[in-house]
């Protein structure tokens, strides 16, 4: 990938408690906008296929050199011009002139204000992949025009000017065999992470494709591909410029279905607002416990285990011939912590196991239950409390859940149904497309099937 520009550092401020600010403190000190850009610098900003949206913004006080290097803008000239982003670096300057680098000092002279890395400008002019730093599998985003980022936690794919196809790039990079290549090459990090770093991210083998001809038709048959009408069948594809033309169309598509899904508000509180109680989880239904009810962690306390608490992200709720079903998993520190698997603040994490299943329920009785209780659940609202007590179960914190009362809300109801199912069947397309894109990308690689299954295996 080295030979069609490379994965960049971008800029390290040295201090982002004074150099990275919000847009109030841009608002509540007048910064000029001159030397303010939106920054990407901690990873979590970036999703598969997304656009990358820093809700923060750096001082950059460099002007533009030659050959796009970032020059430090001189002291008078940061007054004069930017008196306000000047005076609001000044009243840090204590803490920006004590800044060390492999503990030496490098700001504690006239240049007290400049960055520990600043990066170029040839990096904040253009568009750039950005690859979340650390992470258990390959996640790139795109990041637009005119911003910068922190190589620590999201290196930047800096195109080299020669015409490299992003989109391409953006498909290869989030494919399952790049990505399985990149995490054995890369450092490990605990609890199964990698460190996506630049320095093994430009060794990234990417095929070269000169030719740009589209063949036609082929936009038409991903289209059909993604929504169901019709399948590629990907032995079919006879050369590597059509797969190449394959992938970048699958890119675009994707990202265009990301983008709509971003639009989508999907938290239901928000279309319910401030509903009409209805009855308890514990009073609708016939309410019964799983079977070994008695020896799991939701039926008992904290006497029993301490710290005892829902594992919230742990949540399913699932239908079959029982009924309605809830189960998750528990947390909580275990008396002989040698014998167990614990996290870094001593809990461990129980098997998933059983917490109620409700018999009885109206179709949509079922829906509010599988669409409400998570809300409630993650965001500890509506009665539900995530830490048992020394009476009180975690079942019965999911027994006093308080529902609406379904009678009063059913126009907002369905309102909230009919976005969730179009961002469902677009979750569905984005499955589609980026199936085929490991398909074409395997063969684009030569991978047998015998070698794709031992790839995926170890992905597993």
């Amino acid at each position: 990938i080295s030979d069609l520009g490379g994965f960049k550092i971008g800029a390290l401020t040295g201090m982002d408690e004074v150099f990275v600010i919000t847009e109030k403190e841009i608002e509540d000190y007048s910064l000029e906008e001159g030397v303010l850009y939106p920054y990407a610098y901690q990873g979590e900003e970036i999703t598969k296929y997304g656009p990358v949206e820093p809700s923060e913004y750096v001082i950059y006080p460099y002007k533009e050199g030659e050959d796009g290097d970032a020059v430090l803008i001189d002291e008078d000239k940061l007054r004069t011009q930017y008196p306000n982003v000047h005076a609001y670096l000044e009243s840090n300057k204590d803490e920006l002139t004590s800044r060390k680098d492999s503990r030496k000092l490098y700001a504690d002279g006239p240049d007290w204000y400049q960055f520990l890395r600043q990066g170029r400008y040839r990096y904040v002019r253009p568009a750039k992949l950005l690859i979340r730093g650390v992470a258990k599998e390959s996640c790139v985003g795109y990041l637009p025009e005119e911003t910068i980022f922190s190589g620590a936690n999201c290196p930047g794919f800096i195109p080299d000017g020669t015409g490299a196809d992003l989109d391409y790039l953006f498909a290869v990079l989030n494919s399952t065999l790049i990505s399985e290549y990149l995490t054995q090459i890369c450092p490990d990090k605990m609890q199964g992470y990698t460190r996506f770093n630049a320095n093994n991210l430009n060794k990234t083998p990417i095929k070269i494709i000169d030719e740009k001809e589209e063949p036609k038709g082929t936009d038409q048959a991903v289209e059909d591909h993604i929504s169901g009408r019709e399948n590629i069948v990907t032995s079919e594809i006879e050369d590597d410029v059509t797969r190449s033309s394959y992938l970048s169309i699958l890119s675009k598509e994707i990202r265009k279905r990301v983008d709509e899904k971003t639009s989508y508000n999907l938290d239901i509180r928000d279309y319910l607002g401030a509903f009409e109680e209805g009855p308890k989880l514990g009073d609708i239904g016939l309410v019964q416990p799983p079977e070994g009810a008695s020896n799991s962690v939701f039926y008992a306390t904290t006497e029993e285990f301490e710290k005892l608490r829902f594992h919230k992200s742990s949540l399913q709720i699932t239908t079959d011939s029982r009924g309605t079903v809830l189960s998750g998993k528990g947390r909580y520190k275990p008396e002989n912590p040698d014998e167990y698997e614990v996290d870094n603040n001593g809990y461990t994490t129980s098997d998933e196991e059983g917490i109620l299943i409700i018999r009885g329920l109206s179709e949509e009785e079922n829906k509010l239950l599988q669409e409400f209780v998570p809300a409630a659940v993650n965001n500890e609202t509506s009665g539900f409390r995530k830490s048992a007590g020394k009476t009180i179960s975690l079942v019965d914190r999911f027994k006093n859940i308080i529902l609406p009362d379904l009678g009063k809300i059913e126009q907002e109801f369905e309102q909230y149904l009919e976005v969730k199912t179009r961002n469902d069947e677009l979750e569905k397309e984005i499955h589609r497309a980026e199936s085929l894109i490991d398909d074409i990308v395997y063969d684009f690689y030569r991978i047998t099937p015998d070698e794709r299954e031992i790839i995926e295996s170890s992905n597993e």
